[in-house]
């Protein structure tokens, strides 16, 4: 497999679900006055972060040797690294995150997706590498998330 798809169905629905809420906020929100509508704006806003997140699109491929990440519907937006750094699975909120380490650089290959399926991202790009599989930073889990 040349590439790596991060995405589903129940993904974007929940995506979905939470853009429909929030734009159900916005909406009603309009029509209350200002001291009491701005309580419907500010979560409306929150749940925009996570609903449009969970809704982009995102593929990984292998190049000629370099690691092409493709984000986007209908506007692409593609940009090429290189296959070396050091691969961190950062838990976030009761998902998980992939983070690529380069000199200096993070680069955010996968959030808001489950265990296994960062778990997966991450066997997918080791055997991917040349040379072997890339050595792990290791994220310090909070105590309250577990």
């Amino acid at each position: 497999m040349k590439q790596f798809r991060i995405g589903s169905l129940r993904r974007s629905a929940i995506g979905l679900l939470l853009v429909a809420t929030a734009g159900s906020l916005l909406w009603h929100g309009r029509t209350i006055d200002w001291g009491v509508g701005w309580t419907t704006w500010v979560p409306a806003v929150v749940l925009l972060i996570p609903g449009v997140s969970l809704l982009r699109r995102r593929v990984l491929r292998i190049v000629d040797d370099r690691l092409q990440i493709e984000q986007g519907w209908l506007w692409r937006r593609v940009w090429s690294v290189r296959l070396d750094g050091e691969l961190e699975v950062l838990p976030t909120a009761g998902f998980r995150a992939v983070i690529l380490h380069q000199g200096g650089h993070e680069i955010a290959l996968a959030t808001w997706v489950t265990a296994g399926t960062a778990s997966q991202l991450a066997q997918w790009l080791d055997g991917r590498r040349p040379g072997g599989g890339f050595p792990r930073r290791e994220a310090q889990i909070p105590t309250g998330d577990r």
